[in-house]
C-alpha cells in the first residue's frame, strides 16, 4: 500500500479472473501495440476520496505524463515516493517539464508506458462549501 491508499497487486490479492479477462481482451483488440509482451504486473488503489467536476470550466484530476523517466539503475523507492527527490526534479527541469496532460473523463482507461514520470493532474473546484 502507498501512503494514503489501499492497494492490491497481482502477487498480493489482485490476480482475479477479471484481470485475466481484461488482459486477453486487450491482446485481442491491440495486437500491434502489445505484441508479444506479457502482463508482468497490475495494481489497483482505493483512495480515501476521488473528486471530479463535470464543469468544463474547472478541469480536474486527469493524468500528467512527462517526457522523461528515471534512469534504469534507479529503484522504485528512489523515484516513487510522496516526498519527491531532487534528481527527479532535475530530470523534469531539463525537459522544461514537458508533458502530455490527459483530462479526466468518467470510465476511461489510459494505457501508457509507466516508466515515464507521471502524476495525477491538479484539482480545481468552484468556491463554496457545496463544491
Amino acid at each position: 500500500a502507498k501512503f494514503g491508499h489501499v492497494g492490491a497487486y497481482l502477487n498480493a490479492g489482485f490476480a482475479c479472473p477479471l484481470v485475466a479477462q481484461i488482459d486477453r481482451e486487450l491482446r485481442t483488440k491491440l495486437p500491434q501495440v502489445l505484441g508479444g509482451l506479457e502482463l508482468e504486473d497490475a495494481w489497483a488503489y482505493m483512495c480515501e476520496a476521488n473528486l471530479w467536476s463535470d464543469d468544463a470550466s474547472h478541469p480536474t484530476g486527469g493524468l500528467v505524463i512527462y517526457g522523461v523517466g528515471p534512469s534504469p539503475e534507479w529503484d522504485a523507492d528512489k523515484y516513487n515516493n510522496i516526498m519527491g527527490n531532487a534528481q527527479t526534479e532535475e530530470l523534469l527541469a531539463a525537459t522544461g517539464r514537458w508533458n502530455v496532460t490527459i483530462p479526466y473523463v468518467q470510465n476511461r482507461a489510459i494505457l501508457f508506458d509507466s516508466t515515464y514520470f507521471h502524476q495525477t493532474d491538479g484539482m480545481t473546484f468552484k468556491q463554496g462549501y457545496k463544491n
